[in-house]
């Protein structure tokens, strides 16, 4: 393995083992430079390496940016539930349905979720 290589690994580690596996990149170059003889410019090259290879990504998290693991599985983004709402039947049971669900008779056949004793609302 050559330095390069060598040091995109010393990356990932500074990376993995930082807290929420997030660092600023000026404390890996302050880091990585003050361990050895390594230039600045060279750590900053090999982090945008591993930002194009998808190996980390820079992330602004206010009022800092960061750079970290990219999100496996949300294509970069948080994506929300969908619209959803609380229907009580007619005998007092609770449902979360779809926010299209029409009415409060046949809630089963809605493709609603029957919350039974937990709590969904501040009312129930």
């Amino acid at each position: 393995m050559n330095e390069h290589e060598l040091l995109k690994e010393k990356i990932m580690e500074f990376v993995t083992a930082a807290k929420n596996q997030r660092v600023r990149p000026h404390d890996i170059t302050a880091t990585l430079t003050g361990e050895s003889d390594i230039q600045p410019f060279t750590v900053k090259a090999a982090v945008e390496e591993l930002v194009e290879e998808g190996e980390l990504v820079y992330a602004y998290r206010d009022p800092c940016s960061y750079i970290e693991f990219p999100c496996n599985g949300c294509d970069g983004a948080y994506r929300a539930a969908r619209p959803m709402k609380v229907i009580t039947d007619e005998t007092g049971n609770t449902w979360i349905c779809d926010k299209e669900s029409v009415g409060d008779d046949n809630v089963p056949d809605q493709s609603c979720w029957e919350c039974g004793s937990l709590n969904f609302t501040r009312t129930n």
